[in-house]
């Protein structure tokens, strides 16, 4: 897998102009989420007394919990507020009402990058760069192995030989 850099996502967040696709795309870095499970998540999820998003229905039918910042806290009750959600989805698709359509996620993630001159990443590279600088960071790989819902260490061992801030 390849990761972009802290300074990379910085540029692709600070490229992604629609405020929607932004929190969209600043939960799947921040939480290491895949699209779907972003695309599903819903206000019931988020557990800001004990700080963790619920996984319920992660690759596979898994669940796991994920940590919630407090950043990510703040923007999530921003956007909440800002969009004036009413039902359950926090990412809701402005058509149906239901979670947001993975091709439109997947189209509004490649615009930006091209905007923002990083066009080799995919929405799924944040998911990459969330692993690699948890790594950087001193995260262990069994605790990474978890956030991520991988079955197997060797998968997430994958990102051991991923360095972006060398």
């Amino acid at each position: 897998p390849i990761a972009p850099t802290r300074a990379e996502v910085a540029r692709l967040l600070t490229a992604t102009r629609s405020p929607f696709w932004r929190v969209f795309f600043i939960t799947a870095y921040a939480t290491g989420l895949r699209r779907m499970e972003v695309a599903n998540l819903r206000s019931e999820h988020i557990d800001s007394a004990s700080g963790l998003v619920r996984v319920e229905n992660g690759k596979g039918g898994k669940r796991r919990q994920v940590m919630l910042e407090p950043d990510l806290l703040t923007t999530l009750r921003d956007h909440w507020r800002l969009h004036d959600l009413r039902g359950a989805w926090l990412c809701p698709s402005p058509r149906s009402g239901g979670s947001s359509s993975l091709d439109a996620a997947t189209h509004a993630f490649r615009r930006v990058a091209l905007t923002a001159g990083l066009s080799r990443y995919s929405l799924h590279n944040l998911r990459h760069a969330f692993a690699t600088h948890l790594l950087e960071d001193g995260v262990d790989l069994r605790t990474l192995q978890t956030l991520l819902g991988h079955s197997r260490i060797d998968t997430t061992a994958r990102y051991l030989n991923i360095r972006t801030d060398q």
